[in-house]
């Protein structure tokens, strides 16, 4: 439910926002650090006073990594998505400023809990022998964050402007991976839900746990699904345009 709702956020956020992110991009990237840096630090006390529900439902997505991971939905599925569509337009004409503010909320969150707060990253490296369960949420998070900063770094325009356009497509190609890769980190960290379910019964917790562990479940596979139909799609028909022009 968490990831729902972010979507929803990150929709709204689009809609609203994108031409401005385009046309303040400095603005943009200096705001997005600001409000990165500042939620890690807001604790969740503070909203006591909305309760168990309307915080975890209506807060918690936007304070956690799902808004940053629902940014980068919509520029990941842009290409897929139809094309007159107003979100398709606002996600596919700025991905480049949705991919920078996605970027600095993801790594802000994976620096925060990963080095700072739960030093799970520390605590792995540190202590390999002492695990009692192979920590392969964080080894994916690990990876997929030395493939961020690749993505991210290359995705401003001053970046982009030094490097061959062929080993920059080479290397934002890094996207695939990292994608599939963030859904295979939430599906790892809710691996226990159906345990859970079992054990506990039905229960806030759970409930959140099992929608978000089927949306990413079902959002990779059709994802993974539509991305092979599309190149099949297109190196048919650049087959049939090589056996035509062969064919005089």
């Amino acid at each position: 439910m968490t990831y729902f709702v972010a979507l929803i956020y990150a929709y709204i956020c689009i809609r609203l926002l994108a031409k401005a992110m385009g046309k303040y991009r400095i603005w943009t990237y200096v705001i997005s650090l600001l409000i990165a840096v500042g939620i890690q630090f807001i604790h969740p006390d503070i909203f006591e006073i909305l309760g168990p529900l309307p915080y975890g439902f209506f807060v918690y997505p936007l304070l956690s990594a799902s808004f940053a991971t629902a940014l980068f939905f919509f520029v990941m599925w842009c290409p897929l998505l139809p094309k007159q569509w107003t979100i398709t337009k606002l996600s596919y004409g700025y991905r480049t400023e949705l991919s920078i503010v996605a970027s600095v909320l993801t790594l802000a969150h994976n620096l925060y809990y990963g080095c700072i707060r739960h030093q799970i990253f520390i605590s792995v490296i540190s202590n390999p022998i002492d695990w009692s369960e192979p920590p392969y949420a964080t080894l994916i998070s690990a990876f997929l964050v030395i493939l961020l900063i690749a993505l991210w770094i290359t995705s401003y325009p001053s970046v982009r402007k030094k490097m061959k356009p062929s080993s920059w497509k080479k290397l934002q190609r890094l996207a695939y991976p990292f994608w599939i890769g963030i859904h295979l980190h939430v599906l790892v960290l809710y691996r226990h839900v159906f345990t859970s379910l079992a054990e506990q019964g039905m229960n806030l917790y759970v409930f959140n746990s099992l929608l978000n562990f089927i949306l990413f479940a079902t959002t990779m596979v059709l994802w993974i699904g539509l991305k092979w139909r599309k190149g099949y799609q297109k190196r048919t028909h650049h087959n049939r345009i090589d056996f035509f022009h062969n064919s005089y």
